[in-house]
């Protein structure tokens, strides 16, 4: 742990510097990237899938569960 501690002091200084001189008139701007296009039709049919597989697990589930002891209270 201590060992460390020398190369994380100097990794956060340097990083605190950097994100210092990015708040500066001339520093490099970044455009911002286009957004893409939401798909809805994808969405959809994930959403039927999952819903069908839902149902078929819980089918599934009843057919192997065991039968309830009618003897047990």
């Amino acid at each position: 742990m201590m060992d460390s501690m020398p190369t994380s002091l100097l990794l956060a200084k340097q990083g605190t510097v950097a994100l210092a001189h990015s708040a500066e008139p001339g520093a490099p701007v970044v455009e911002d990237r286009p957004r893409r296009a939401r798909r809805t039709a994808g969405r959809a049919r994930a959403v039927r899938t999952r819903s069908a597989l839902a149902g078929a697990l819980h089918r599934v589930a009843d057919a192997v569960a065991p039968a309830p002891d009618a003897t047990a209270h």
